[in-house]
């Protein structure tokens, strides 16, 4: 009788440590399986572009300073899904030059190099060069020397080039120089 007093204490025991293991595990498994969800994929969900996304292009006359509004084609729909780098990518391909201003799932900024008006569009010397004015902003000169135009303030690191002048020999050789030098 003795042992099978035993017996039945073993098995009880058993039974209750099976029974509050499986509580244990159950709990732990509806504790998982009700977790919320790693910030991270939410992060990754928010940093791209989605339908309601805005996206704004500036873009800036460097003579007047007059903020232009460029028509850039269906760019909303070429960046759907994109993130900051898809679209820097995207930018360095079509648009050198430009930049992410800004980047958020419900607004995209993005600058691009500096473009003239209408009112200050005009036509840029055949030859001349790039150098400095009075005021230590970078100035166009024709080829004999006379000034043609403001374009906008001097980089530190192109400074000594602009005092002595950079050559060019084109207008569109002229427009890479400016694009260079502000970028």
């Amino acid at each position: 009788m003795l042992l099978s007093k035993l017996q039945r204490y073993i098995i009880l025991g058993v039974v209750s440590l099976a029974i509050v293991g499986a509580v244990i595990l159950g709990n732990n498994y509806l504790a998982q399986s009700q977790e919320e969800p790693d910030p991270k994929d939410e992060v990754l969900k928010q940093e791209t572009v989605h339908p309601g996304t805005e996206i704004v292009v500036e873009q800036w006359c460097p003579n007047c300073q007059e903020r232009l509004h460029p028509e850039v084609p269906d760019l909303l729909s070429h960046w759907q899904g994109f993130g900051p780098q898809d679209i820097e990518d995207y930018l360095r391909a079509e648009f050198p030059g430009a930049s992410i201003t800004s980047f958020g799932p419900d607004r995209v900024m993005v600058q691009l190099p500096p473009g003239y008006c209408a009112k200050c569009t005009v036509d840029w010397p055949e030859k001349g060069y790039i150098g400095l004015d009075d005021d230590k902003q970078i100035a166009i000169y024709y080829e004999d020397g006379t000034f043609f135009q403001t374009y906008g303030p001097a980089p530190g690191s192109w400074m000594k080039d602009l005092e002595v002048g950079i050559q060019f020999e084109s207008p569109e050789e002229c427009e890479q120089w400016l694009i260079n030098l502000t970028s």
